[in-house]
């Protein structure tokens, strides 16, 4: 499915989430029961938990697009900044 997809929509982010209801409560009567769940607990697996001694932090495991975006001029930037090192190191005039 995902190769179908056009251009902007080919790049998304497929996420499934993996859930599991708890505490049921039956909010209809003996004859007729209605069980709704009081609390839901997904798991997340795009956030990391980190320990380290005593610190503990979380970490993404994903860029945005701005992030990404910052990175590929940042890493094109240093491209031609050592480059241009290279060729004025080499090719003096």
């Amino acid at each position: 499915m995902r190769e179908n997809l056009t251009f902007p929509y080919r790049f998304l982010i497929i996420k499934k989430m993996n859930c599991e209801f708890q505490n049921p409560v039956n909010i209809g009567n003996e004859e007729n029961p209605d069980f709704e769940f009081s609390k839901i607990v997904c798991d997340d697996e795009t956030i990391e938990l980190i320990e380290h001694g005593d610190a503990k932090f979380y970490v993404r495991k994903t860029l945005t697009y701005g992030e990404g975006l910052f990175l590929w001029f940042l890493t094109i930037f240093l491209i031609i900044f050592i480059g241009k090192i290279l060729f004025d190191f080499f090719w003096k005039k």
